[in-house]
């Protein structure tokens, strides 16, 4: 018995021993290490590998103390699908970079594709216009036309395809400028006249703007040659010819471009007047239709005349030179002819009405002694500003012309 004690008693500080190990062995181990790791299986532990669990103690200092922390990462591998995606196209309309000169009406046409899929349903578009359009503007129709400012000016235009689900992110553009004067559309080429069996042709341009419109420095050219718009005379009195001044188009306004000499004189460009009719009778090679419509003698200014003198001014056409040295009772008649000679003519006129309001028509008359209207041919006149930008296109066919 005490020997048995006696080992017993030897026996006890190697099983504490084993057990503080043992502890200590159980304790450095993570908790699922040491339910499943020593008892479970292969095929487990090839699971538990795939999932890849990895585990980190992480031991910081904290004012002397340890705190563990355990992270845990999981990779897993995911099927790569392509991204859906849409793309834009422009079709039609202006190139990039073109100057366009001749039109301020652009028409752009579009498409929208959806990659990845074979139904095409459900597209729409939204356009912009950079410098005219504040946001997007959304259609269906596959085309967009815009009128432009006339003038100068550079601009994009963006599109863009989209679902309700997709928006393509790279809009398709286009960079373009508009070479278009300000004044495109207000004056036009009006038309061109080729009178048989003569010289005489000429151009008209008409004033379709509210207000006046300088037009001295413009050009019109054919294929044959061009013209610079010279100044003009306001008032022609044949005394006062230094009067020059730019010539401004006003509303309605007619301008006559002839391609010969003006009878009157060389370089005399003017505008019409009531009174201008009585030119006619002295210069039957005028080109354009002059005013027939001169002031006729009121009864009140022949109240003192003869009744022979009476009777022969009231039978003259209006804007008529009076020749009365057939008739004889006129002929002798001092007071009679003095009244002619005074009032009965272009300068008698100027003086007596070129106050009224109504004296100037709408009609300016240009000479322009040069050959740029062609006969039995066709050709475009163009029109353009001080700025060379184009106010007007005109196609002018004259295959059956004399």
């Amino acid at each position: 018995m005490d020997s048995i004690d006696l080992k017993i008693g030897i026996l006890i500080p190697f099983i504490l021993a084993f057990i503080i190990a043992f502890t200590v062995y159980v304790g450095n181990l993570p908790f699922g290490d040491f339910l499943e790791s020593p008892f479970s299986s292969t095929e487990d532990n090839t699971e538990e590998n795939e999932e890849k669990i990895d585990e980190k103690n992480i031991q910081k200092q904290t004012n002397g103390s340890t705190i563990k922390e355990s992270t845990k990462t999981k990779s897993t591998t995911e099927p790569k699908t392509s991204p859906t995606q849409i793309n834009t196209f422009i079709t039609d309309g202006p190139k990039e970079g073109e100057k366009i000169e001749d039109i301020n009406k652009v028409t752009f046409k579009f498409e929208g594709k959806i990659l990845n899929q074979t139904s095409q349903t459900g597209i729409f578009f939204e356009t912009k216009l950079q410098g005219i359009d504040n946001t997007w503007k959304k259609t269906y129709s596959k085309e967009r036309t815009i009128t432009l400012p006339t003038a100068a000016k550079e601009y994009t235009f963006l599109v863009r395809a989209k679902t309700n689900n997709y928006t393509d992110s790279t809009p398709a553009k286009r960079t373009f400028k508009i070479n278009i004067s300000p004044y495109f559309g207000k004056i036009e080429i009006y038309d061109v006249n080729v009178k048989r069996n003569t010289n005489i042709a000429y151009i008209t341009l008409k004033s379709n703007s509210q207000t006046g419109i300088n037009i001295t420095g413009w050009e019109i050219e054919g294929k044959k040659s061009c013209f610079t718009i010279p100044q003009g005379i306001e008032k022609y009195h044949p005394p006062y010819l230094k009067l020059e001044k730019d010539i401004i188009a006003r509303y309605r306004d007619q301008i006559y471009l002839s391609d010969m000499q003006n009878p009157l004189g060389i370089n005399i460009n003017l505008r019409n007047n009531k009174c201008l009719g009585y030119l006619n009778s002295y210069y039957n090679s005028v080109p354009f239709p002059m005013s027939k419509l001169c002031p006729e003698p009121e009864n009140v200014d022949i109240f003192d005349l003869s009744a022979n003198c009476k009777k022969f001014i009231l039978d003259l056409n209006k804007c008529e030179i009076p020749n009365y040295g057939q008739n004889d009772k006129v002929n002798h008649d001092n007071e009679c002819i003095s009244y002619i000679t005074t009032n009965l003519n272009y300068n008698g006129c100027f003086e007596n009405y070129s106050t009224d309001s109504d004296f100037l028509r709408n009609r300016w008359h240009i000479y322009m002694n040069t050959d740029i209207i062609v006969r039995n041919d066709w050709d475009y006149l163009y029109l353009r500003d001080k700025n060379g930008l184009l106010v007007d296109k005109f196609f002018h066919d004259c295959l059956d012309c004399q």
